[in-house]
């Protein structure tokens, strides 16, 4: 009986570890809008990757020939003709490549409108690229959102995804959840 108990205690401790991964949270066009710090619509001009300074993840930057500003939080809408630097996780340098899930993949000579957030290290990280055929009524809902301010019904609501670590605070409670149902099952076996 001690053994199976200790075989149901490492199969609940392998299903728990799943769940201390990133969670991935859907936002609405709507929300995706609004919460950008920039969205700009702009061709990529030059894409590099390299190892971070711990050696521990792959990031790739890119140089985005900025065509259009529809939202900019430190200036005015509307500026055109400048090089904005954008970064996601993931990418190849030699050898060694990393992929991380829901970060879009840059590739040169990409026309799209960018969705983005700055860092507490000041750098523009990618929310979503929208490389769809009718930019131009893309930038209308765009715009339409911004003036409005608030989400409206009229623009559709798809699912956007962006990563969260929620599944970090709700470890703990699926992992004491986990315990008790072990202890209660081990309980029962040897009564």
């Amino acid at each position: 009986m001690k053994t199976f108990s200790v075989v149901i205690f490492f199969c609940l401790l392998s299903l728990l570890c799943g769940f201390c991964h990133a969670v991935t949270i859907y936002q609405n066009e709507s929300q995706l809008i609004l919460t950008s710090d920039q969205i700009v619509y702009g061709k990529i001009v030059e894409v590099k990757s390299a190892w971070n300074t711990q050696h521990t993840h792959i990031e790739t930057t890119a140089q985005v020939l900025v065509n259009d500003t529809l939202k900019k939080s430190d200036s005015p809408a509307g500026s055109t003709e400048t090089l904005l630097s954008i970064s996601v996780m993931g990418g190849a340098v030699g050898n060694d490549s990393e992929w991380v899930e829901d970060m879009p993949i840059l590739i040169n000579e990409t026309e799209a409108i960018f969705f983005l957030k700055k860092g507490t290290d000041g750098k523009n990280s990618v929310l979503r690229i929208i490389t769809e055929n009718d930019i131009a009524a893309y930038k209308q809902k765009i715009s339409a959102m911004l003036q409005n301010k608030n989400p409206s019904t009229t623009i559709p609501v798809t699912p956007v995804p962006t990563t969260n670590k929620a599944g970090m605070t709700t470890a703990p409670l699926i992992a004491i959840l986990g315990m008790v149902i072990f202890l209660q099952i081990r309980r029962k076996l040897y009564e």
